[in-house]
C-alpha cells in the first residue's frame, strides 16, 4: 500500500485512508448503479448512486486519535492536500461546464427550449463526484510519487 515507512512497516496517513475510502465507496456506488440500471429504470439507478454520498463520512471515520504527542499533519501533507484540492476543483469546474454544455447541445438539437429540473441535480452531482474522485486519486498519486522518489 502507499504509505509512510515507520520502523520498517508502512503506515498510511489520514489523507490516504480517506482517499482510499472515497475510491472504494465510489466503486461500490458505480457497481450498484450498473446493477440497478440493468434491472430497474434509470431514475432508480441514479437514486442508488446516491450511496456515493457516504464518502462524505471519511473525515469522521479517520479523524485524529487522542494522542497529542504525534503530529497529525506536516507541511508536506498540507502541500499535497492543497495541490489535490486545487486540481480537483479545476477538474470539477471543467466537468460542470462540460455537462452544462452537453445538456444545452442535446436540448438544442432536439428542439427543446427548456431543460427539465430533473437534469439539474445530475449536473451538480457529476461535478461533486468528479471533485471527490479526482481529489482521492491525486492524493494517492502524490504520496506514491514521493514514496518512489525516496522521500519518507
Amino acid at each position: 500500500m502507499l504509505g509512510v515507512a515507520v520502523t520498517g512497516r508502512t503506515v498510511m496517513v489520514r489523507q490516504q485512508k480517506m482517499a482510499w475510502f472515497v475510491i472504494v465507496v465510489f466503486i461500490l456506488a458505480f457497481v450498484n448503479f450498473a446493477v440497478l440500471l440493468s434491472f430497474q429504470r434509470a431514475q432508480v439507478a441514479f437514486a442508488g448512486f446516491g450511496v456515493f454520498g457516504f464518502g462524505g463520512l471519511a473525515p469522521l471515520l479517520f479523524r485524529k486519535k487522542a494522542a497529542p504527542e504525534e503530529v497529525d499533519i506536516d507541511e508536506r501533507d498540507k502541500a499535497i492536500a492543497k495541490t489535490a484540492a486545487l486540481g480537483a476543483a479545476m477538474m470539477s469546474y471543467g466537468a460542470f461546464i462540460l455537462t452544462c454544455m452537453l445538456t444545452w447541445e442535446f436540448c438544442r438539437h432536439r428542439g427543446k427550449e427548456v431543460v427539465s429540473i430533473h437534469v439539474l441535480p445530475t449536473i451538480v452531482g457529476i461535478g461533486g463526484m468528479v471533485f471527490f474522485v479526482t481529489w482521492a486519486i491525486t492524493i494517492l498519486v502524490l504520496y506514491g510519487r514521493e514514496r518512489t522518489d525516496g522521500q519518507d
